[in-house]
């Protein structure tokens, strides 16, 4: 932070702080420090982070061991499981609003129709069931 500073970052100015699948792979004591020193320095700033949660039901564990067996080591996903805890790590660590849901609630509600319609016609998946449940376990804050 200091160094942003020392080359002219000014606090002041509107701030857009963008993380998608970063602090996942950060263990609670950094990632807690990057919030809360940016909550307390920035006037005007907005984060939008977009994390894996739910580790404990079955599709979760299963993500979690796939994860772990590839050499990755996401303790952001452990530490953060729900909805609750992605959206309060920013209200308890200096951000005064912070509000989330999944992925796939957020596609339901922010999607138009004929972006759904093409994004459905792209045939990245075989199954949309599948789809919904990946989505299900991704959540999206702001």
């Amino acid at each position: 932070i200091n160094q942003l500073l020392s080359l002219g970052f000014d606090p002041t100015m509107p701030t857009l702080v963008i993380t998608e699948c970063v602090l996942v792979y950060v263990d609670k004591t950094y990632s807690d420090t990057l919030i809360n020193t940016l909550g307390n320095l920035l006037t005007n700033g907005l984060w939008v982070s977009y994390d894996m949660f739910n580790p404990l039901d079955s599709f979760g564990k299963t993500m979690l061991k796939n994860l772990n067996n590839a050499g990755f080591n996401i303790p952001g996903f452990v530490q953060y499981p729900s909805l609750e805890s992605q959206r309060l790590r920013f209200t308890d660590n200096n951000w005064r609003y912070s509000s989330n849901c999944t992925m796939l609630a957020a596609y339901h509600t922010f999607t138009t129709n004929e972006d759904k319609i093409r994004i459905q016609n792209l045939e990245i998946l075989d199954e949309m069931e599948e789809w919904n449940l990946i989505m299900s376990h991704y959540s999206f804050n702001v």
